[in-house]
């Protein structure tokens, strides 16, 4: 923008004008290259039941676009994980990739949480660091045919207890550790929370793939045989 032949009146009034805004952070930067989803995201993060009542975002996060990258990493791991990518790379792979569909889907879940998630206990899970990761949780917990009120019994106990429960194929690290630790937005470590995630779900509800027992042959069987 030019303001040209300004007074030194002028020149104040502008440069005060201009000062009086914070500019963009990055989520909202990012944003910007959303154009052909953005109505769909906005429309989730501002309307839907969950993100008013039952997740827990604070009004800072309301302001500075903090909900709208929940939608977008939500969507990114539900229907695109296999290209997962952070920050603004991410955005313009779901500008054009994206699908009305996908929103749909997502908006639905969420719905059906929003029955059975309390703001004031389990919703407290569902902030603006970790909402992906529980949403992409619930979209797993759909496939198995349990009824919604299971997922929120799930996640009272992993309140209680499960959120510090070792793995050995993590190296006796739990869901914790990682969460914890530095890159959580890193492909390898979101892969890794939601695979635990749902082996605790299928622990939790008695569903464990069970592994064939491999037959052993006695040496006195192989002597009969021949």
């Amino acid at each position: 923008v030019k303001h040209l032949d300004c007074s030194d009146k002028e020149i104040a009034r502008h440069m005060k004008r201009y000062n009086h805004n914070a500019p963009m952070n990055a989520n909202e930067r990012n944003f910007t290259y959303l154009i052909n989803v953005a109505e769909a995201i906005k429309n989730i993060s501002q309307n839907n039941v969950f993100f008013k009542d039952c997740g827990n975002y604070n009004d800072f996060e309301e302001k500075k676009g903090i909900k709208e990258r929940v939608v977008i990493e939500s969507i990114m791991l539900l229907f695109h994980f296999d290209c997962w990518t952070k920050g603004k790379n991410m955005n313009i792979f779901l500008n054009d990739n994206a699908s009305d569909v996908e929103f749909k889907i997502f908006e639905d879940e969420l719905n059906r949480l929003a029955k059975v998630v309390n703001h004031d206990t389990t919703g407290q899970l569902f902030n603006s660091k970790n909402s992906f990761i529980w949403f992409g949780a619930f979209h797993k917990f759909t496939e198995l045919g349990l009824e919604d009120k299971r997922f929120a019994d799930f996640l009272v106990a992993f309140q209680d207890n499960l959120h510090s429960k070792p793995f050995d194929e993590y190296d006796g690290e739990s869901f914790d550790t990682y969460d914890s630790g530095k890159g959580t937005k890193d492909k390898k470590v979101v892969a890794a929370k939601l695979d635990m995630l749902e082996k605790l779900m299928k622990e939790y509800f008695n569903m464990v793939d069970e592994q064939p027992v491999k037959e052993e042959v006695s040496v006195e069987t192989v002597e009969n045989i021949t």
